[in-house]
């Protein structure tokens, strides 16, 4: 088992692996015999509330009460991608309003 980059707040089972997700929205895939697959990246820089894997997919709702802004998205495990900064979120850039990479995502009133 390799380490993980960051301290795991969440363990989310997928066929094949394990995704990885920390406080501040980082993710990581394991395998099944416990080596990365991929880097680390963070899609998007809230801390993930609730979350789901269903054929290869993440479901996800992302909540941030400073900003008070949330996000429901859905994300490809294969096709992960680094997101935006906090600070490009909190300046309201158009690039910075949803989850890198999603397959599709709603803004939800926090």
């Amino acid at each position: 088992m390799q380490p993980c980059p960051f301290p795991p707040a969440w363990i989310l089972p997928y066929e094949g692996g394990l995704l990885l997700v920390g406080r501040d929205g980082e993710m990581q895939c394991v395998d099944e015999n416990g080596l990365h697959v991929g880097t680390h990246v963070r899609p998007f820089p809230m801390t993930l509330s609730h979350g789901t894997m269903i054929d290869g997919r993440l479901l996800a709702t992302w909540i941030d009460h400073e900003l008070r802004l949330a996000r429901f998205a859905a994300l490809d495990l294969n096709h992960l991608t680094e997101g935006p900064s906090k600070a490009a979120v909190r300046r309201g850039e158009p690039t910075a309003l949803h989850p890198a990479g999603h397959l599709w995502s709603h803004a939800l009133d926090a």
